[in-house]
């Protein structure tokens, strides 16, 4: 009978700690990027407040998947340091605010560097 005691509260000590770990998973799981989404929101707002045509939007989405694919490929390498990271980063980086210029009409290039100065009256 000691034993059958000692087993079942193994087991729920057990029960207990798995799930104390899968709660703490989830909820790191769940943290990991939270300005994912708002990032994402205020490229949106951003396109909508341009005023864009859907040939610009497409082109901006297809300048901001080329630069998230060659991004992750960066990060992913093994073989260079974080200072050479953050070099081909920067550089990948301003590429991107080059292809975007030059998708957008002049007066659409002032509207957003009117937007980035003041981000609260977007």
């Amino acid at each position: 009978m000691h034993v059958y005691i000692k087993n079942t509260i193994m087991k729920k000590i057990l029960v207990f700690t798995d799930l104390a770990m899968g709660l703490t998973f989830a909820t790191q799981a769940q943290s990991a990027n939270p300005n994912k989404g708002e990032k994402r929101e205020e490229r949106k707002k951003m396109m909508a407040d341009l005023n864009m045509s859907d040939d610009q939007s497409k082109q901006f989405k297809e300048a901001n998947e080329d630069f998230r694919v060659k991004a992750q490929k960066i990060r992913d390498n093994s073989a260079i340091d974080k200072v050479e990271k953050k070099k081909q980063l920067m550089a990948l980086n301003q590429e991107r605010k080059t292809k975007v210029e030059e998708i957008l009409t002049p007066e659409q290039q002032a509207k957003m560097k009117e937007m980035k100065k003041h981000p609260a009256k977007q």
